[in-house]
C-alpha cells in the first residue's frame, strides 16, 4: 500500500505542469483556474470602474464577441499577477481571431464604442 501510495505520487509530480492544455482551454494548476482562447476574459486586480466593464459586455454582445470580466480584488500579489498573465496570454490569441473577424482595428472601434456610453 505504502509503494502504490509513493508510485502515484510520484507519478504525479512528473505528470503535473503549470498549464495544462486541452480543447481551446488552459489550466493553471496552481490556482485551478481555467482560461479559455475563445473569451475575452477581462481579469481585474485593483478598484475597477463597474460603468466601463458593463459597456464593454454591452458592445461584445452587441458585436457577437464572447467577453467576461473577472474582480480579482485589491491584492496584486504574485499569484494574482500570475493568474492576470495566463489570461492576458489567452486573450491575445483569441484578439488574433478578432482582428480576422472585424479587421486590425477593431479594438480601437470597439474602445471607441465604449468611450461614448461611459461618458469619457
Amino acid at each position: 500500500m505504502k509503494s502504490l501510495i509513493t508510485m502515484l505520487l510520484i507519478t504525479s509530480i512528473f505528470s503535473c505542469s503549470l498549464f495544462k492544455k486541452k480543447d481551446n482551454t488552459i489550466t493553471h494548476t496552481d490556482t485551478n483556474i481555467t482560461s479559455n482562447e475563445n473569451i475575452w476574459t477581462d481579469y481585474v486586480i485593483g478598484k475597477p470602474y463597474i460603468k466601463a466593464f458593463e459597456a464593454r459586455e454591452k458592445i461584445a454582445k452587441k458585436w457577437k464577441i464572447n467577453y467576461t470580466y473577472i474582480f480579482a480584488g485589491c491584492d496584486a500579489n504574485k499569484k494574482s499577477l500570475a493568474i492576470a498573465e495566463d489570461y492576458a496570454a489567452s486573450n491575445k490569441i483569441y484578439f488574433k481571431k478578432l482582428e480576422k473577424i472585424h479587421g486590425e482595428d477593431w479594438k480601437e472601434r470597439f474602445d471607441k464604442e465604449v468611450d461614448k456610453i461611459t461618458g469619457k
